[in-house]
Formats: C-alpha cells, structure tokens, sequence
C-alpha cells in the first residue's frame, strides 16, 4: 500500500510539472516507439468510444510483443474549470499484468510525439526487483513521408454537431459516390511479403481523372482477426494529394489497404478491394 501511495504522488508530480495544453484527439491513435531497438514498450493504442478513452500498451517481448490489456484512461487538466476535451494536460491509465502494476502518464510534447512515463510496481511477495520509472517516446503509425510539396494530410471527418466530448473526435466519414470508379491498385502486389526493418511501407496505385486526392486506409491483423472488424471502430483515414503514400507500418504481423478516389466537392468514390501484405521482420 505505501508502494501504492508513492508511485500515485511521484505521479501527481509529473503531470503538474506539465504545461502544455491539448485537445483529446490530438491523444487518440495509434503509435509507435521512435526506437526500434526498445526493450521496454513497442506501440500504444489510445481510443475514444462515445465518451470512454481507452489505452493499450504493448511491451517488448520475444516472439511477439505483449499485450497489456486494455484500460479506461483518465482525462487531466490543469484547472477545475476547465474543459478537458480542449484543454487536456495528460491522460492517466494503470495495467497489471504478470504480477506487475504499470502506472502511465501520456502527454503530447510540442513536437506532436507522445510522452510516455511509465512507473512499474513488482507487487508478487518475494519479489526483490526495485521498483523503477521509464519514459518512452511515441510517432503516429500512419505518418506520410512521400509528399514532398508539403500539402497536409487531413482527415475526412464529420463536423461536431454539438460541444461534447464524443462529438470532438474526428469521425471517418463513409459518404461514397458510387459514378465515380475505385482506383487501380499498383503496388504492393496482393499477399506481398516483406522482411526489412524499418518497415517503410510505399502504396501505389492509378490515378482516377476526376480525383484531386485521395482516401487511403491502412489496417493490421489484431489478435484473431482485422483491427476494423475486431473493434467494430472506423479507421483513422488519411487524404494524400499523389498516388503514392509512403508510411511506417506497425509490426511483424499481417496488413491491408485500399483506396478510394475524392472529388473537388468531397464526395468520395467507390473503395478499392483490399489487398494484404505481410512483415515478418
């Protein structure tokens, strides 16, 4: 129990000792470590369904990552009176998981990265390890390298139709003109398998003449089956102005993707099919 107490003090202090203000969203994604060669956590999921905020953490593990479950996340602001879908300092989530309690602070760092400060408590009687705190760094999966004319990747959302926090979160539209043809996949072929590492993944298909961009979804094989079908969430998709995006994908697992033509008026096109890939490595 003073354990306990400690470890939510020390905590306390780190997330006042942060200023910076950010809205939810900009929290909720998928992420992964800026060092590939990390021993402690891999990638982090944080989600929004309806007004619940949830994060699951993966940690580095041989011959696949584990997984820490899943867990409610709490919302902090610096201020009672404030609005913590706008003015959000950190969010706050605890795992245990093999005797191990894993308390973690999130905070958004000016450079768009996710801080990650992790407290570990070994709560099994006889366990002599010390109990320790890490802190990890954290880029989007799904970041767009291949643009070189510095247009912005928006996401296709729908418009808050009023101020709560479900309402905040971007929501992936699935608005489909079906007079306007699915693109023609290029590259990668279907069933492609890679084993380079970093995992720098480039997408390829034929324009549509009526496009003036482009929708592309990126999805991975999540436990027992595709993270769209097993969550029941939209993906988190992205508008390029080429027929090329370029990404890093999220693991040695299984992927898909498919793409779908939008017009000048923001209608989008009849999706592609999707095709698969594969990592090893």
């Amino acid at each position: 129990m003073k354990s306990r107490i400690i470890l939510w003090t020390i905590a306390v202090l780190f997330l006042f000792n942060f200023s910076a203000f950010a809205s939810v969203n900009n929290f909720v994604g998928e992420w992964e470590n800026t060092d590939p060669r990390t021993r402690g956590t891999t990638r982090v999921s944080i989600r929004l369904n309806g007004e619940i905020l949830t994060a699951q953490v993966y940690g580095k593990c041989h011959p696949s990552d584990c997984d820490w479950g899943i867990s409610q996340a709490n919302i902090y602001a610096s201020k009672v009176e404030d609005n913590l879908a706008t003015s959000a300092i950190a969010l706050i989530a605890k795992f245990r998981k093999s005797g191990i309690d894993h308390l973690v602070i999130f905070k958004i760092k000016e450079n768009g990265l996710l801080q990650a400060d992790i407290f570990i408590d070994f709560i099994q009687a006889g366990d002599r390890r010390s109990n320790y705190n890490s802190v990890e760094t954290f880029r989007r999966i799904l970041e767009n390298s291949s643009i070189s004319n510095n247009k912005p990747i928006t996401p296709v959302v729908i418009p808050p139709a009023n101020d709560n926090l479900h309402n905040r979160y971007p929501v992936v539209t699935d608005a489909t003109n079906y007079n306007v043809k699915a693109p023609v996949l290029i590259s990668p072929e279907e069933a492609t398998v890679f084993n380079h590492y970093p995992r720098k993944t480039k997408l390829v298909w034929n324009p549509v003449p009526e496009a003036v961009r482009y929708l592309v979804e990126v999805d991975y094989y999540y436990r027992n089956g595709w993270h769209l079908d097993y969550t029941g969430q939209k993906l988190r998709s992205l508008m390029v102005p080429t027929t090329e995006f370029e990404f890093n994908f999220v693991g040695a697992q299984p992927g898909r993707w498919r793409v779908a033509a939008v017009l000048a008026n923001g209608e989008v096109g009849v999706k592609s099919e999707w095709r698969t890939f594969r990592y090893t490595g």
